[in-house]
């Protein structure tokens, strides 16, 4: 996290913290952060004041005399990194192998999607419980838990005869997806020293950026070269690698129980928290509402063909990486400029695509947008 990195919005569940197993190494976070990395941080803090009754400055300074590891684990880190990838490129490989896995298991489109929707909603209860289920385990243990899940997920999918089959695979996708962020910003401020976790965090949002950028295109054209089950096997290759990496690089973190029992759904009742969960699901139902169905809606009703649906989703990965890029100069000026703004232009633009759509033009320029 040097001075040219910039938030993303995965941001938000790497900072959930691991509060029942972080050492240290999680506590000590900020004293490396200097006042331009606080102020991107800053709107992260919020669920770390309602989970704590802190601030993230409080929190710290409670936890000054903790000690930390002396010496980086990059090989570790980078697992960890990979890991991340992996999940988030086959999360979103269906978006656009959506109409063959459709024509294949002889379903419609619209029900192929709500493969992406159970992963969603599994994720979702993964990552509110994880904590609380795993507590004493050796994240070690957990990780490569997650890694096997990830592979078994692709084999599901890829075999899938039958659209429960391919449910069950991408609901084991979801576990390891909603389990690995609740953990994974803890655990890898638990690999390196104090002063060089934001370079470890940087390396981990670099991997977030690249495959967000990569794994839509990447599937549509390799789904036209190999097929789509074919591209399902792939990814379960670079699930057996993650595997392989973290077994011989992620040293044993003993987790630490509990002594404290929080309620989850407790912090609904606090001022301001309810009414800020409902914004950002209704944000983020519209958001993935539109992209898993971007292949079918783009086909049919601008009609890309796949290389140029595949051009559109490369357009639309790298406008998300620049929006990311300069999204901490909006955040300085306005939080809530950023946090009301975004989800204006995803209306704006979904209006405009149904209304002007078949247009390539507008439609690219949509996308573009959006992203």
């Amino acid at each position: 996290m040097d001075k040219t990195f910039t938030p993303h919005p995965v941001i938000f569940a790497l900072f959930r913290f691991d509060l029942n197993s972080s050492s240290s190494n999680t506590v000590k976070v900020a004293k490396t952060l200097n006042a331009s990395h606080i102020s991107m941080l800053k709107w992260s803090a919020f669920p770390l004041k309602h989970a704590t009754g802190n601030t993230m400055s409080e929190f710290i300074a409670e936890n000054r005399g903790a000690d930390a590891i002396t010496r980086p684990n990059w090989s570790a880190v980078f697992s960890v990194a990979f890991c991340v990838a992996c999940l988030i490129i086959v999360e979103f490989l269906p978006v656009s192998l959506l109409t063959p896995m459709a024509q294949d298991l002889g379903i419609s489109e619209g029900v192929a999607g709500q493969s992406v929707t159970v992963t969603a909603f599994v994720a979702m209860f993964a990552s509110l419980f994880i904590t609380q289920t795993i507590q004493a385990t050796d994240r070690r243990y957990v990780v490569i838990l997650f890694a096997v899940l990830l592979t078994l997920s692709c084999l599901l999918v890829s075999f899938a005869n039958s659209f429960s089959l391919l449910l069950i695979g991408r609901a084991c996708l979801g576990l390891a997806l909603g389990g690995f962020w609740a953990m994974s910003a803890s655990l890898t401020m638990r690999l390196v020293p104090p002063r060089t976790v934001p370079k470890a965090l940087s390396v981990i949002f670099g991997a977030v950026s690249i495959a967000l950028v990569i794994a839509a295109p990447l599937g549509s054209f390799l789904g036209e070269l190999i097929g789509w089950r074919n591209v399902f096997n792939a990814a379960a290759v670079m699930g057996v690698l993650c595997i392989f990496w973290i077994i011989k690089s992620l040293p044993s973190l003993p987790g630490e129980p509990s002594h404290q029992k929080q309620n989850t759904f407790r912090l609904l009742q606090r001022p301001g928290v309810m009414a800020g969960m409902i914004a950002i699901f209704m944000s983020f139902a519209g958001q993935f509402a539109f992209f898993t169905y971007i292949r079918p809606v783009y086909m049919n009703l601008a009609g890309f063909g796949v290389d140029g649906l595949t051009l559109v989703l490369l357009s639309f990965g790298i406008a998300s990486f620049i929006g990311t890029s300069l999204s901490s100069f909006i955040l300085k000026r306005s939080v809530k400029l950023a946090l009301a703004g975004a989800p204006l232009i995803l209306a704006v633009s979904a209006l405009v695509l149904t209304l002007w759509g078949s247009d390539k033009i507008v439609a690219t320029g949509v996308a573009i947008i959006w992203g």
